[in-house]
């Protein structure tokens, strides 16, 4: 699950990269035309765009932490089962 969490971080931080460059130029009026209403309004300011981003990374590192405990449940089970079988 460490390579999964690395893969992740590398992840956010390419994503971080691409929207800040991409708010420079959503502000200099360069994309205006390419973008939904609903995309526009990530872009206000840093702020948001980061808080986003952010949000979304936090909810990734969520789902790998709660699969990592699911799976770790299901092995103990598997184990203690297994042991008192024998």
């Amino acid at each position: 699950m460490a390579q999964i969490r690395d893969q992740e971080n590398q992840h956010h931080e390419k994503l971080l990269e691409l929207c800040i460059n991409l708010l420079e130029r959503v502000l200099k009026g360069e994309m205006e035309e390419e973008m939904t209403d609903e995309l526009r309004a990530l872009f206000v300011d840093k702020d948001t765009i980061m808080n986003a981003v952010s949000a979304s990374h936090d909810i990734h590192l969520l789902k790998i932490d709660n699969r990592e405990d699911e799976l770790v449940t299901k092995i103990n089970n598997w184990a203690t089962n297994l042991i008192q079988k024998v």
